[in-house]
């Protein structure tokens, strides 16, 4: 699979990505210091761990059904986004806790070589935007809560490079305290994005319905006026799996159409269905009475 195509290929690019931001990150701590410069680097150590689960959880929910698991394993992806919330939460309440001691200690020391810090993150936060929006519409296409919430990630990256830059001016300047105030500002808010981002795989999990109430009410009203010999869709049962939605629906029949007839009603129905939503990933089961 070459790079960027699929889920693993976008993976896989994104730990490349990552890995080449890490190197230079790093380089700057040495160089510059400064707590909003050491925050923005362990996030980009994170963010090497985060990528190898993603491939892992990739890895999982893309095996095929088993007697275990009827309807595959879509939902360790959503499992996964969750636990990426969670480690990117830990990750940010240590960085501000050592901000608040920081200010508390009057041990705020301000960034170094501002010059260098502050070329380097306008670099950065023009590139953790560009990649950012690829993989999070890459996510879009591919249907991933996972590598939706990755490229979100080095969307708030790009902001959180701008903050620095503004801590960075600001302590060449003098006000060295605007270092851990940047940081822990920096924190709350991608701890806050990170968590709405999370909304669409806590749906996935807990089997929310993926279609909005009025696409519902579509199927129960459109099914039986378009398609002969249906009288009516009693029950319309919906879960989403990964990126695969599963229909469970009852429907009433004529009882004097003949099994022939019927099934080719069903298929029909699908047939129908997927007209309706074009950009999904559908799996039946129909039952017909009458």
């Amino acid at each position: 699979m070459s790079l960027g195509n699929g889920k693993s290929g976008a993976a896989t690019l994104a730990f490349i990505y990552s890995l080449i931001v890490l190197s230079i990150k790093i380089t700057l701590v040495f160089v510059s210091g400064g707590l909003s410069v050491v925050s923005d680097s362990i996030d980009a150590m994170s963010d090497i761990v985060l990528l190898l689960l993603l491939k892992r959880i990739i890895q999982k929910s893309t095996e095929p059904v088993d007697s275990e698991h009827t309807y595959g394993k879509g939902k360790y992806e959503s499992l996964g986004a969750i636990i990426q919330f969670v480690i990117i939460t830990i990750i940010y309440a240590i960085i501000i806790y050592s901000a608040v001691e920081s200010i508390a200690k009057g041990s705020a020391g301000g960034v170094g070589n501002g010059g260098v810090a502050m070329f380097t993150f306008i670099g950065f936060a023009v590139s953790n935007l560009t990649f950012g929006t690829f993989l999070r519409k890459k996510g879009e296409t591919l249907d991933s809560d996972a590598i939706k919430i990755q490229g979100l990630g080095y969307q708030m990256d790009a902001l959180r490079s701008l903050f620095v830059l503004g801590a960075t001016i600001l302590s060449m300047v003098g006000i060295t305290i605007a270092d851990p105030i940047f940081a822990i500002g920096i924190s709350i808010f991608v701890i806050f994005m990170t968590l709405r981002s999370c909304r669409g795989a806590l749906d996935n999990l807990v089997e929310r319905n993926p279609f909005p109430p009025e696409e519902l009410i579509l199927m129960y009203d459109e099914v039986p006026h378009v398609i002969p010999d249906i009288m009516a869709v009693t029950s319309v049962r919906v879960k989403k799996v990964g990126d695969v939605v599963f229909i469970t629906m009852d429907i009433l029949m004529d009882e004097n159409v003949s099994l022939k007839v019927a099934h080719e009603k069903m298929e029909e129905i699908e047939n129908f269905i997927r007209t309706l939503f074009p950009d999904k990933n559908f799996e039946f089961s129909i039952h017909p009475h009458p």
